[in-house]
């Protein structure tokens, strides 16, 4: 069955218009994952907004921020 399965829809939620999420609890994941204060995760993801904003890879941010560390 798996295998006759086609994708019939992909949804982007931009804006987080069908479900919300929680940026404190994202800012905590990536302070215990980057061994960094939740403040300076906070700080990274305003960055990684306004660099995703402009075009550029969230890969390629987190890659780059975790080698500046």
């Amino acid at each position: 069955a798996a295998e006759n399965t086609k994708v019939k829809a992909v949804v982007f939620d931009f804006g987080g218009v069908i479900a919300k999420s929680d940026h404190k609890e994202i800012a905590d994941f990536i302070a215990k994952s980057l061994q960094i204060s939740p403040e300076e995760a906070a700080e990274a993801s305003a960055q990684l907004k306004s660099q995703s904003a402009e075009g550029d890879s969230e890969l390629k941010f987190w890659i780059a921020y975790a080698n500046s560390k």
